[in-house]
């Protein structure tokens, strides 16, 4: 397929010339998923994820059902990606890219489940990987669902711009779809919660708040009744001077990994900013050559994001 040479010229050190990489065997044992490792591997961005992903594996495989969005299983070292992407390296790629950097964000953060945040800055970096991997109006030309989502989420970023992608990121991740664990919560939301941690372990109440969090966790399909029956009965079961502990150390070591998750946060909007006026000229020449994007289905304008200002 012929790629265009407005953006070749001007994206080309953005991608590897090295040829194709072949992604570790330990990532996915789906033969689909590893071209869409070597596709990734051509961006620069995508080799400094695969080179994380190869430090902190996690198994990419298909889900076994139709499915409207990945699950996330990090508990047990799993991703399931969308089967219908199978047809298309570049699409499978995108959709890899977006999966990863939530992970990757998991890692980094130690948040157990996925944030709508999460979502937010993984649709900026899926739409970073499309430039540098230079994709072309044929890439979308077909009435896939979730290679129609990808296009429109990759022409939210080029025309109109970080926020308005994010906006968009943001609304998918609140929307109740329980085979995906949806809706995900936000930083807002746990920080929240944190503050009333602290009051259960004054009251000590804390247990039946971390089961009725469970609780609400299963009705997400984040975990099954029989995980939050086990994780309830094995708190129940320590020994007292363990219990007492636990409940010291809950509220600071779950306040550490929010207010690390908000950092982050901020750091990689700023980055994405960055990288977009370092490129100004790639993503206008890139508007141009996707200049009949279809934005129907944008947030209309105005939505806001509630931020970390």
């Amino acid at each position: 397929m012929k790629r265009l040479p407005i953006l070749l010229a001007s994206l080309l050190p953005l991608a590897s010339c090295s040829g194709s990489r072949r992604a570790a065997p330990s990532l996915t044992p789906e033969p689909a998923i590893e071209r869409a490792f070597d596709v990734l591997s051509t961006a620069k961005e995508g080799k400094k994820l695969i080179s994380f992903l190869e430090k902190n594996p996690v198994s990419f495989e298909f889900a076994n059902v139709e499915a409207p969005c990945p699950r996330y299983e990090f508990g047990r070292g799993r991703i399931y990606l969308r089967r219908e992407f199978k047809g298309s390296d570049a699409m499978l790629a995108l959709a890899l890219a977006r999966a990863a950097q939530v992970y990757r964000f998991h890692r980094l953060a130690g948040i157990e489940s996925p944030t709508a945040e999460q979502e937010e800055l993984a649709a900026l970096f899926q739409a970073r990987i499309g430039l540098q991997v230079r994709l072309v109006n044929q890439d979308f030309e077909t009435d896939d669902p979730g290679v129609k989502e990808i296009k429109s989420a990759f022409c939210a970023y080029l025309h109109e711009g970080q926020r308005y992608a994010m906006q968009k990121a943001r609304a998918s991740a609140l929307v109740t779809e329980q085979w995906c664990g949806r809706p995900f919560e936000t930083l807002g939301s746990l920080e929240s919660w944190l503050e009333r941690t602290k009051e259960a372990v004054r009251d000590e109440t804390l247990f039946t708040l971390l089961y009725e969090r469970d609780l609400q966790r299963v009705r997400r399909g984040q975990i099954t009744m029989a995980d939050a029956m086990r994780n309830d009965a094995n708190f129940r079961a320590m020994p007292l001077y363990e219990i007492n502990r636990f409940q010291r150390m809950f509220y600071d070591t779950e306040n550490e990994k929010v207010s690390r998750a908000v950092k982050l946060y901020r750091e990689l909007t700023r980055e994405d900013a960055s990288w977009r006026a370092g490129h100004a000229g790639d993503i206008t020449r890139a508007r141009e050559a996707f200049a009949t994007c279809g934005m129907k289905d944008l947030l209309p304008p105005g939505a806001g994001i509630p931020g970390f200002d």
